[in-house]
């Protein structure tokens, strides 16, 4: 069925299962339908055969792309997840969520990938090694 692939601006992220979100009775409203921990940044469908790989860009203007399948999956709906980005006090919050559609703007995509979570992204630059600002992905 998928999951659900859910970030906050604390820096974690958790996927979810489609089928925790399941209910007994109609509803129209899901009740605690994710963690209020921390506000919710991004939120993202992955199908069961996808892999996407998804951005994130903190406070310091900083970037860190990473697959989905890093992310820890929880079996409960209300998990608060793991965090995805490392840093200091002046990092603590997550500004922008990027879907694989704003990733493609980017040039050398590599360059911000991680191999392990939790990662301390890297600042964004154009193909002339000079730092770009955020609205040129939106």
């Amino acid at each position: 069925m998928g999951e659900f692939l859910l970030v906050f601006r604390d820096r974690r992220a958790v996927r979810i299962d489609v089928s925790s979100f399941a209910t007994k009775n109609r509803r129209k409203k899901i009740v605690s339908a994710y963690s209020d921990h921390a506000p919710l940044l991004g939120a993202v469908y992955i199908s069961e055969d996808a892999d996407p790989e998804l951005g994130v860009i903190n406070s310091q203007g900083k970037l860190l792309v990473f697959s989905a399948s890093q992310v820890t999956k929880k079996a409960t709906r209300t998990a608060q997840g793991s965090l995805i980005m490392s840093g200091g006090k002046k990092a603590q919050t997550l500004e922008r969520f990027l879907r694989p559609e704003q990733l493609d703007k980017l040039e050398d995509i590599e360059y911000y990938k991680v191999k392990n979570l939790p990662g301390a992204g890297r600042y964004i630059r154009d193909s002339s090694g000079e730092q770009i600002s955020l609205e040129s992905l939106s």
